[in-house]
């Protein structure tokens, strides 16, 4: 009975410890926001910002589908956006990471992410991750707005940090949102120290238990298949 019980709590312990890692792993980014926004992640019901923009639901669902959103957030006064988009490429793909590129390659993916030529962009550094950040001002039917990106690869995708201020200049507040912002890497998906601990250990213990289990049944059959025998040899002398 001791034994089984120890069984059933070593295979708790590794499911929970995959459940963990699991859930972790779906947490690809992590951002602070005021209450003067409102969110919208992928997955969720669209409807609601749907109503606040004045778009069709079908519309805005299938814009996070076409162009990798994560997540949008509008200002209640509606002069601001951030988008939060993830982009797979072939360069992303074979670059992997942003600090295996070499001067050369960075330079070459930073043309390529602006979208404009000669555009003007510095490096920045956030949460010890390198990013690409260049402004422009866009034009539309709704008027002139300014466009601040922040632009990494991790984990073999593009992601990209977009603030949308509704006006000819860009807003400090677009450093300030993105200093509360974090982008979860390889390393930060990762078990913490204790739990892969535990996991390795409950698989090792899961292991030895079968093993032992295993043998013990073995013993047994040999044991029950020895007295059947002892039996037989003495029921043919008794004969």
């Amino acid at each position: 009975m001791k034994v089984k019980f120890i069984c059933v709590l070593v295979i708790i312990l590794t499911l929970l410890s995959f459940n963990v890692c699991a859930k972790e792993k779906d947490e690809k980014f992590i951002i602070k926001l005021s209450d003067d926004y409102n969110t919208l992640y992928k997955g969720e019901d669209v409807t609601s910002m749907a109503n606040r923009l004045g778009m069709k639901p079908g519309t805005l669902r299938d814009y996070f589908e076409d162009n990798g959103v994560l997540m949008l957030a509008v200002s209640k006064d509606k002069y601001r956006q951030i988008r939060i988009i993830e982009e797979h490429t072939d360069f992303s793909d074979l670059a992997e990471d942003i600090s295996a590129l070499d001067d050369e390659s960075l330079n070459e993916f930073a043309q390529k992410v602006t979208d404009v030529q000669n555009s003007s962009y510095e490096y920045v550094t956030n949460n010890d991750r390198k990013y690409i950040k260049f402004s422009e001002v866009l034009s539309d039917s709704g008027g002139s707005y300014a466009v601040t990106q922040y632009v990494t690869i991790c984990s073999g995708n593009i992601y990209r940090f977009c603030f949308y201020n509704s006006g000819a200049t860009p807003s400090d507040e677009a450093d300030k949102i993105f200093s509360d912002f974090k982008l979860m890497g390889f390393e930060e998906n990762r078990m913490p120290s204790w739990l892969r601990i535990v996991f390795v250990l409950g698989i090792a213990a899961f292991s030895a238990l079968s093993v032992a289990m295993l043998i013990g049944i073995i013993k047994e059959k040999r044991s029950k298949a020895s007295d059947e025998a002892a039996k037989v040899e003495k029921n043919k002398i008794s004969e």
